[in-house]
């Protein structure tokens, strides 16, 4: 992200340097595709979605590679250049949006290490646009402002938040599951005070739920008759375990 503000910057053989550019815009606009592509594994998109963002991306590469070198940000810019910049913030900033407002929807309903990566991830996201917002932006006024007031803080910020969402350190983790495992102690003096099956359920299942990214949890027998549920109605379980098929874990 730092080497942005150098993609227009004349120098070397102008040959070379006109495909350093264009690939290095290629990888920009491919960033934002593969994280994507990367946060659906997470979320149901719809095929119309997954189309659209493959050929959005296409599109872009494809103009990309035909277009003439970018001029310097100190010189004037066709108005093909300024489309060109256009359609690169609009697909960044569309595929990169969806990514991030998925990733954070979708970390909810999860448990306590995987909702924390996965809004770390979208914040990441979210940092990573405006820098690059605000390189574009505020460059026309003063580079200097935008580099270093601006653009440095947010990619520094957003590779720390990478980080943690790819790859948190074992402390970390220690301090995101530490609420769950309060959760666990509970439930384990709990079970120690519990005299009936009803009541080992009720220690036992709200944890199952919340520790697997559930709502709802069941326990039933070996003949499928249910012992308890947590945020499940019976009826629907009665239903459920009707046949030869047992159910557990989840509701």
């Amino acid at each position: 992200m730092s080497a942005l503000r150098y993609l227009t910057q004349p120098g070397g053989s102008l040959e070379t340097a006109i495909w350093v550019q264009k690939s290095t815009l290629c990888l920009l606009a491919a960033f934002p595709y593969f994280l994507y592509r990367f946060g659906r594994l997470l979320w149901s998109a719809t095929d119309r979605w997954n189309t659209w963002a493959t050929w959005f991306t296409a599109l872009v590469v494809v103009v990309t590679l035909a277009a003439p070198r970018l001029p310097a940000l100190n010189e004037s810019w066709p108005g093909w250049a300024m489309a060109y910049a256009v359609l690169l913030l609009s697909q960044w900033l569309t595929l990169s949006g969806v990514t991030s407002f998925q990733m954070y929807k979708q970390a909810g309903g999860q448990p306590a290490v995987v909702r924390k990566r996965m809004r770390m991830l979208s914040l990441a996201s979210v940092l990573l646009s405006g820098g690059l917002i605000s390189v574009v932006l505020l460059s026309a006024v003063d580079r200097t402002v935008a580099s270093t007031t601006l653009l440095q803080p947010m990619a520094l910020g957003s590779a720390v938040f990478f980080f943690a969402g790819f790859a948190p350190p074992a402390a970390l983790r220690r301090i995101w599951r530490r609420s769950e495992d309060e959760r666990l102690q509970a439930a384990q003096l709990g079970l120690m005070a519990a005299q009936t099956p009803q009541e080992v359920c009720a220690q036992v299942l709200p944890y199952v739920a919340a520790s697997l990214g559930g709502w709802g949890a069941t326990l039933v027998d070996g003949t499928n008759a249910l012992i308890g549920a947590h945020n499940v109605d019976p009826e629907a379980v009665d239903h459920a375990t009707a046949g030869d098929e047992k159910l557990a874990g989840p509701g």
